[in-house]
């Protein structure tokens, strides 16, 4: 599940959002945030994971073989 962050969402709204895909049985959450230049993966029974633009999402078994390096999503300028 992939939601992207608008400048009007609250933290509040994506968390409960967050919270209510992973209680469904969503293996794997993926927040970006295009502002900030983040993502934030959370999975089930796991401590969310923040990444950077010079980091690589890695889909683990979940996702396997499925790799992103997040300067795709954010350009250097």
């Amino acid at each position: 599940m992939l939601e992207t962050r608008s400048p009007n969402d609250r933290t509040r709204e994506i968390s409960e959002k967050v919270r209510e895909w992973l209680e469904v049985g969503v293996q794997i959450v993926l927040e970006l945030n295009p502002a900030k230049q983040v993502l934030m993966v959370y999975r089930p029974d796991a401590d969310p994971e923040l990444l950077t633009r010079e980091a690589v999402f890695d889909g683990g078994t979940t996702l396997p073989g499925f790799t992103l390096s997040l300067t795709q999503l954010f350009p250097v300028e």
